[in-house]
C-alpha cells in the first residue's frame, strides 16, 4: 500500500465521516426550521461574556437565508455561509455515495 493512501483515507474520513455528516445534516435541518433573523436570544457564549461577536457569529443565520435563497441578506450576516452550506450538502449527500471502487 503506498504511504500516503492512509493519510488521504484519514482526510476522507475527517470531512465525510459519521461526525461531520451529522454536523452538516443538523446545520442542514437548522437551515429550513430556523427564524430569517435568528431565535432572537443570544446563543453565543462569548457575545454574552464580552458584548463582542465572535468570529462565527450570524452564520447559521446566514447559512438559513442561503438556503431560502436570499443571498444578499445571508452574506450581510456571515460570507462564510456560502462555504458552510454546499460543504454541508455535499458531506450529506456523501451517504449516498459507494464505499468501495
Amino acid at each position: 500500500m503506498p504511504k500516503g493512501s492512509d493519510a488521504k483515507g484519514q482526510s476522507f474520513r475527517t470531512f465525510f465521516g459519521p461526525l461531520a455528516v451529522g454536523v452538516s445534516a443538523f446545520i442542514l435541518i437548522g437551515a429550513v426550521f430556523l427564524p430569517s433573523d435568528g431565535l432572537g436570544v443570544d446563543l453565543c457564549s462569548w457575545k454574552v461574556m464580552t458584548g463582542h461577536p465572535c468570529p462565527g457569529c450570524g452564520l447559521s443565520r446566514s447559512v438559513r437565508n442561503l438556503a431560502h435563497g436570499e443571498a444578499g441578506l445571508a452574506f450581510s450576516y456571515h460570507p462564510f455561509g456560502f462555504l458552510v452550506l454546499p460543504y454541508a450538502v455535499l458531506a450529506v449527500s456523501s451517504l449516498a455515495w459507494p464505499r468501495t471502487l
